[in-house]
């Protein structure tokens, strides 16, 4: 997950919060944690009813009476205090283990507390993740019904409990494709540590790389926003931006077929062969030839992550071609009658 402040749970200054020890600076930090997002206040409040819970019956260990408890016993037993006699207390160090083995379980109490904490936080909450090799590609559905595909070297994480309150996953990076459900009173939201994408009703593909976000929208609309400062570029189908990180701006909108940052993408909507094989040469550095009748013949796929053959086969499928390997050239034409 991202290494931001937003992710990290501050333990030592909640720590002294439930402890009383919080100085006032610390008090400002933890203020601060919270206003970075809504959920932190949460969490906050939830670690706090777990500490307060296990450290409750703290109290009645202090309390604990021996001979209250002697007579409660005899109560349960239906036995009168004459029928049985009192253990006999052996003086010497015997009250102080008493009072040790009491604070034990107090402190066994309170770590309980900890780990139940700790299990909450670092266990039950811990996202799924998704990752994919440099040669891999992985199409996962999430409980919405949409659909992400990851291409090669990809990681993305869905927090526990996605579409209950909030539709919102973590790319850490990598390049996916998002065909969005779109929900009206739930948006979906891909968090990319400085920046978001928060979905219009559409498909979109994000591409992660160095200190740049590229973002391409190919049906709908969606807003682009620096997490930050709240600055929203806002894209429809057809249009593309970047995100420069390190100087923390975003570049110009244009159009996904006029942007450099999106020449691999290798998305053709009804594109003539002629260019995709263009581009393929340049993507795949390769050199491909075809024949003149099928120059004209239009393509729409992406094929953006696929191994050179996996795109080859796509190409041919889709428009009824075969290829041919010679040398260090890949030869397409019609394919024969049969």
């Amino acid at each position: 997950m991202d290494n931001s402040p937003k992710y990290e749970i501050p333990w030592e200054l909640i720590a002294d919060s439930l402890t009383g020890n919080l100085t006032n600076d610390g008090e400002h930090l933890l203020k601060q944690w919270f206003l970075l997002d809504p959920e932190n206040k949460k969490k906050f409040l939830k670690i706090q009813e777990l500490w307060k819970n296990s450290t409750e019956d703290y109290k009645y260990y202090r309390m604990a009476n021996e001979d209250e408890a002697w007579k409660a016993l005899q109560v349960r037993m239906g036995l009168n205090q004459h029928e049985i006699e009192k253990p006999k207390v052996i003086r010497g160090d015997f009250g102080h283990r008493r009072k040790f083995i009491r604070n034990l379980l107090a402190i066994a109490s309170v770590c309980i507390g900890f780990i139940a904490i700790i299990w909450y936080f670092t266990v039950r909450n811990n996202p799924d993740v998704f990752i994919t090799e440099s040669t891999g590609q992985k199409r996962v559905s999430l409980t919405d019904g949409t659909v992400i595909t990851l291409h090669p070297l990809t990681r993305i994480e869905v927090p526990q409990g996605f579409g209950v309150s909030r539709r919102t996953v973590v790319m850490v990076s990598g390049e996916a494709d998002f065909e969005v459900v779109h929900r009206s009173d739930l948006p979906f939201i891909v968090e990319l540590g400085s920046t978001m994408v928060r979905d219009i009703g559409t498909s979109f593909i994000i591409r992660r790389e160095d200190n740049m976000i590229h973002v391409a929208v190919t049906s709908g609309k969606v807003a682009f926003v620096r997490t930050a400062t709240k600055e929203t570029k806002e894209l429809d189908a057809g249009s593309s931006i970047s995100f420069d990180e390190q100087k923390k701006e975003f570049t110009s909108i244009k159009a996904i077929e006029s942007s450099g940052a999106f020449e691999k993408m290798m998305m053709f909507e009804n594109t003539p062969l002629s260019e995709v094989i263009q581009s393929m040469q340049k993507v795949y550095d390769i050199k491909v030839e075809i024949t003149d009748d099928i120059a004209d013949k239009k393509l729409t796929a992406k094929l953006y992550g696929m191994p050179l053959d996996s795109a080859i086969e796509v190409i041919c499928t889709s428009l009824n071609l075969e290829y041919s390997f010679h040398g260090n050239i890949y030869m397409l034409k019609a394919k024969s009658s049969q």
